[in-house]
């Protein structure tokens, strides 16, 4: 990825890394793997990403966490400011609060994916199509893409664009509408999880 150019054939290329999440405290894999004296693996990798997925594909701790667990796990990540885009929540497969998900996502610029392989799977969709309505009405904004794990299928999202059109999804919450969308909206997300220095008394 370090070698990859930023633009290529007219086509932006972001570096960018999927991460999985280590706990229900919301920490990214690599985070207590130590890289030299003053960072992490994770630190050293963040250092290098534009765009980063934090994403469940595995039972953080391998156990099965309550429902504030799996809430608070999310609502840490949505409030990193290295993490741009929820990845798939609906694959952890446990019960959370998706209003308040949808909220604090909406409250910090962080993207909520949704994409094609997810509504593909029946014991996902169902929660994916309730997190859209709740994201519809707080103003979250979404990426949407295929998920794709082989090269003929990428670009392929129909399962998530039916549904968008279902539910009368805002096409201005689709931060990657367009380059220049997914780019604004980006530039308003590090905004928004910039660290505030306090006010002058």
């Amino acid at each position: 990825a370090q070698q990859l150019p930023r633009l290529s054939c007219g086509v932006r290329i972001y570096r960018g890394a999927e991460i999985d999440i280590e706990d229900y405290k919301g920490h990214l894999c690599f985070y207590n793997i130590p890289y030299d004296a003053e960072r992490s693996a994770l630190d050293r990798l963040l250092e290098t990403r534009e765009v980063v997925v934090a994403s469940p594909h595995f039972l953080p701790e391998g156990r099965q966490g309550s429902y504030q667990e799996v809430t608070d796990m999310f609502l840490n990540l949505i409030a990193n400011p290295h993490v741009t885009t929820l990845g798939h929540p609906a694959r952890i497969y446990q019960p959370f609060d998706l209003t308040a998900v949808a909220l604090a996502a909406a409250e910090n610029g962080t993207f909520i994916e949704c994409n094609n392989v997810s509504l593909n799977r029946e014991e996902e969709r169902e929660t994916v199509v309730q997190l859209l309505l709740l994201c519809k009405t707080f103003g979250t904004q979404i990426v949407v893409n295929s998920d794709s794990h082989a090269p003929e299928n990428v670009g392929s999202f129909t399962e998530a664009y039916r549904l968008l059109q279902k539910i009368d999804f805002p096409e201005a919450l689709i931060a990657n509408r367009s380059r220049e969308c997914f780019e604004q909206a980006l530039t308003r997300q590090r905004k928004l999880k910039a660290p505030h220095s306090p006010s002058a008394s």
